[in-house]
C-alpha cells in the first residue's frame, strides 16, 4: 500500500522536472517565429570506441544543423547534461520535455558495437500537432571497422557524411505546419519565405480525451498560393482560426545531398580524365581473355566471398557455352569432314564473343567492387573509378560492365544475362548450317531466313541503349546509409489450454 500510495508523488516529481527542463530551454518568440526549434538528446553509446564516434557524429549533427538554414539548435552539451541529471533519458520522457519546451524537432541514436563495425542509428521526432510526437525519419548505416589503420580524420568524414544524410532526409520527410490568416480577401501564411503553388488546408480535430494522445487531421480545402498569398475561395466559411497548410524542405534537402555527395566524390577519387577509359579500352579484351582466372582470384584477395559465390552462380552456364564453342569448334569438325549444325557455328561465335567481351564486366566486379568499398569509407584516393564515360563505355563494349563498375551488382548482373542471351540469339539466327558432300569432297551453306535475326538485333540496339543511359545515371556505390521506417514486430506464442491442447499462433505489432 506504501509503495501505490507513493506513486502519484514520484510522478509528480519527475513531471515537475520536465517542466523545469522546458523552462530552461524555451525560445524566445522572436526565435521560434524565424527558424524550427529542434534539440539534439545525445547519442547512446556502450563502449569507449562507440562513445568517440558518438561524440563525433553528435558534433556533426549539431554543425549540420546549424548549416541548414532552417533550424535553430538547442544547446547540445547542456541539453545532454540536464536531461542526464534529471533521469529523463526514456523516450516517454523526453517527448514529453521536447512538447512542453516547445521544440518543433527531437533528434536522438545510439551506436552499437559489432565485431568489425559500428551500427549507427539516428532518429527524429516531430511535436508539432500533425505529429504529436511520432517518428518523422530514422536512419541507419554499418560503419566498418575492421581496417587496423582506419584514422580519425575517416572516422570524422564517415560522420559527417551520416550526419548530413540523416539530416536530408528529416527535411524530406517532415513538414512543418504554417497558420494561415485571412486578410481583406487574401489568405497569406506564417511561411520565412512566399510561398507558391497549391496547398491542402489542414485542421486538428476536436481535444483528444487523454493527454498527448494524438489527433487526426482533417482536410478543410486547398489554396493556390502566388508570391507568398492566396485568393478567398468562395467558401472562406470553410476557414477558421488555427488551420494551417504543411510544407517540406525539399529544396533544402537536395542540396544538402549534393553538397555531401558532391565532397565525397572530391575527396576519394582521382580527377577524371579521358585516359582512364582510354586505358580501359586498352586493357579490355585481355581483361575479358583472364577472367576465368583474375576473377576468382580477386574476390578471393579482396576476402569478397559473397561476390565469388554470386560470380560462380552466374557464370558457370556462359562459361560452359564457351568452353563448347572452343573445344567442338567448326575448323576441328571440318578436318573429320562432319557436318557443321547452326548451333555448332553459333557456339564458336559466341565463344570469341565471351573470350574478348562477356568476360569484361566480371573482372571489373572483381576489383572495382573493392575500390569502392575503399572509397565508401575513405580509405584513400581512389583511380580509375567514378567516371562517367567509362562507365558509357563499358556498358557498350561488355553485357552489365557498367553497373558493375558504379557498384551496382543486382543491375549488372540482370544485364550482363540479358545481353548474353540477345546475343546468342541473334549469332543463332545469323548463323549457317553446312553439310559435307562427300561426292564433291567440299562443303555447301544451307539457306536460313535471317529475318528474326534482325528483330533480335534492334531489341539489343535498344537495351543497349537503355543500358547505356542507366549505366551513365547511377551514382557510384559509395554510400553506405539507408532510411529505416519503423519494424514490423512478430512475437510467435505457443501454449497449452485448460484442455490441454497446443495452441500455436503469434501476434504483429507496429509503432505509428
Amino acid at each position: 500500500m506504501n509503495a501505490l500510495s507513493h506513486e502519484p508523488v514520484v510522478r509528480g516529481i519527475l513531471y515537475a522536472c520536465v517542466l523545469v527542463l522546458a523552462t530552461l530551454f524555451r525560445p524566445l518568440p522572436s526565435q521560434a517565429a524565424e527558424r524550427l526549434l529542434v534539440g539534439v538528446a545525445g547519442i547512446e553509446a556502450r563502449n569507449p570506441r562507440a562513445a568517440n564516434i558518438a561524440s563525433l557524429t553528435g558534433s556533426h549533427l549539431a554543425n549540420v544543423l546549424a548549416s541548414a538554414g532552417v533550424f535553430s539548435v538547442v544547446n547540445q552539451a547542456q541539453l545532454e547534461r540536464e536531461l542526464n541529471a534529471f533521469g529523463c533519458t526514456d523516450e516517454p520522457c523526453l517527448l514529453r520535455f521536447a512538447r512542453t519546451a516547445g521544440l518543433s524537432l527531437l533528434v536522438r541514436g545510439r551506436i552499437e558495437s559489432e565485431s568489425d563495425a559500428a551500427r549507427l542509428e539516428l532518429s527524429c521526432y516531430a511535436m508539432d500537432a500533425a505529429y504529436n510526437g511520432k517518428l518523422v525519419y530514422r536512419y541507419s548505416a554499418r560503419i566498418a571497422l575492421s581496417r587496423p589503420n582506419i584514422t580519425a580524420r575517416e572516422l570524422g568524414y564517415l560522420s559527417e557524411e551520416h550526419a548530413g544524410a540523416f539530416i536530408a532526409g528529416v527535411l524530406r520527410a517532415y513538414r512543418h505546419p504554417y497558420r494561415i490568416r485571412t486578410t481583406g480577401g487574401r489568405v497569406t501564411a506564417d511561411t520565412p519565405s512566399p510561398l507558391n503553388g497549391r496547398f491542402t488546408v489542414y485542421r486538428t480535430s476536436s481535444p483528444a480525451a487523454e493527454e498527448d494522445a494524438p489527433r487526426d487531421l482533417i482536410e478543410a480545402g486547398e489554396l493556390e498560393f502566388q508570391n507568398g498569398s492566396a485568393k478567398l475561395p468562395d467558401r472562406a466559411a470553410a476557414f477558421r482560426e488555427g488551420d494551417f497548410i504543411l510544407q517540406n524542405f525539399t529544396a533544402r534537402a537536395d542540396y544538402l545531398d549534393e553538397f555531401y555527395r558532391g565532397r565525397k566524390k572530391e575527396l576519394v577519387f582521382e580527377s577524371h580524365s579521358p585516359a582512364d577509359t582510354i586505358y580501359i579500352m586498352l586493357f579490355g579484351a585481355p581483361a575479358s581473355v583472364s577472367m576465368p582466372l583474375m576473377a576468382p582470384l580477386g574476390y578471393y584477395v579482396y576476402g569478397d566471398y559473397a561476390g565469388l559465390g554470386l560470380w560462380a552462380v552466374n557464370v558457370s552456364p556462359w562459361l560452359y557455352l564457351e568452353a563448347d564453342g572452343f573445344l567442338n569448334r567448326p575448323s576441328k569438325l571440318r578436318e573429320d569432314h562432319r557436318d557443321i549444325s547452326r548451333t555448332r557455328a553459333a557456339r564458336y561465335d559466341f565463344a570469341l564473343y565471351m573470350a574478348l567481351s562477356g568476360g569484361i564486366p566480371l573482372f571489373v566486379d572483381a576489383f572495382a567492387h573493392q575500390y569502392l568499398r575503399d572509397a565508401a569509407e575513405y580509405s584513400g584516393t581512389q583511380p580509375i573509378i567514378g567516371n562517367p564515360w567509362s562507365a558509357a563505355f563499358l556498358a557498350l563494349a561488355s553485357p552489365g560492365g557498367g553497373h558493375f563498375y558504379r557498384g551496382s551488382r543486382a543491375w549488372g548482373y540482370f544485364y550482363f544475362h540479358l545481353d548474353n542471351l540477345l546475343v546468342y540469339s541473334i549469332l543463332n539466327e545469323f548463323a549457317h548450317a553446312t553439310r559435307y558432300d562427300a561426292a564433291g569432297e567440299q562443303y555447301a551453306r544451307a539457306p536460313h531466313d535471317h529475318r528474326r535475326g534482325y528483330t533480335l538485333l534492334y531489341a539489343l540496339a535498344a537495351v543497349k541503349l537503355v543500358e547505356i543511359v542507366h549505366a551513365v545515371l547511377t551514382p557510384d556505390a559509395i554510400y553506405t546509409g539507408e532510411a529505416r521506417g519503423e519494424e514490423l514486430a512478430f512475437q510467435p506464442s505457443i501454449y497449452r489450454d485448460e484442455r490441454g491442447h497446443t495452441v500455436v499462433g503469434g501476434g504483429f505489432a507496429l509503432r505509428f
